[in-house]
């Protein structure tokens, strides 16, 4: 599997590509690590690298939002997330492209 950060390309190999950031799993305090996993807000993918990738698809844009609106929806709803577990790290938002080839 590969991650792949900031330009992304039209590939057909893509698995999923959201915003969102993507932090190191053992900086989050979990009192109930199936808890963390499951909210219908945000995307929360865990990976082999221990990364964990939380954010939005951009699949799930709204007809009436405009990209930046996505973005500040997104960034709000993760924030708030990643917050319930007392990750105080600074965030930094990108556009993150996970598949399941090696040919990038």
């Amino acid at each position: 599997m590969l991650i792949r950060k900031g330009f992304v390309s039209n590939s057909s190999t893509t698995s999923f590509c959201v915003w969102g950031v993507s932090i190191d799993a053992h900086s989050l305090e979990f009192k109930n690590v199936e808890e963390f996993f499951e909210d219908d807000q945000v995307l929360v993918n865990p990976t082999p690298w221990d990364v964990i990738i939380v954010g939005r698809s951009w699949a799930s844009v709204e007809d009436h939002q405009t990209g930046i609106q996505f973005k500040r929806q997104t960034e709000r709803l993760v924030r708030r997330h990643l917050k319930k577990y007392n990750y105080n790290k600074p965030i930094k938002f990108e556009t993150i492209e996970m598949g399941f080839n090696d040919n990038f």
